[in-house]
């Protein structure tokens, strides 16, 4: 009934003071423009799915060449942590897909594509040069960089050392 519609994948929702992210991604039909639409639900069917218990936003998407298109859609609203949030998406010719998975608005962790955040090698500036002495502390700003929001409490990172030349 709905022409086999797909379903937003909602992978995290990070709530906040005044505005709720929400990250994912909707594949569907090529450089394509869809109404998402995103709910609040107490609880999630036995199916994991929403019901769309409380309407919340509705945004556009349009898919690349490749018929995805990931997004971060931030919702104006402060949600509860316990919320469960629920997405759907409607094609032009106006075919909604089934509601998707239930995302908890407590979902704090996500994970980043890779990033250098900083480089001692490269030229100086606040996170270049000069190469870190045996024993010396160094902070380095991160919020705001390599898609880390200005928001995040904590991250988690891997260092690598090339050319040591003390402890």
């Amino acid at each position: 009934s709905n022409r086999l519609q797909n379903f937003p994948i909602l992978s995290a929702v990070s709530a906040g003071p005044g505005t709720t992210i929400v990250r994912g991604a909707l594949e569907g039909a090529s450089s394509t423009t869809y109404r998402l639409e995103f709910f609040r639900n107490t609880v999630c069917d036995p199916s994991g799915s929403g019901e769309g218990e409380a309407y919340l936003f509705a945004a556009s998407v349009t898919t690349d060449s490749s018929c995805r298109a990931p997004f971060d859609i931030v919702i104006p609203i402060t949600l509860d942590p316990t919320s469960l949030i629920t997405a759907t998406a409607t094609d032009p010719a106006g075919n909604t897909s089934e509601f998707s998975p239930c995302v908890s608005a407590a979902t704090d962790f996500y994970s980043l594509p890779p990033c250098r955040i900083a480089d001692t090698r490269d030229p100086g500036g606040p996170y270049g040069a000069p190469a870190l002495a045996a024993g010396a502390v160094r902070t380095f700003a991160i919020a705001g960089r390599c898609s880390i929001p200005p928001s995040a409490r904590a991250i988690a990172t891997n260092v690598t050392v090339t050319g040591a030349q003390s402890a």
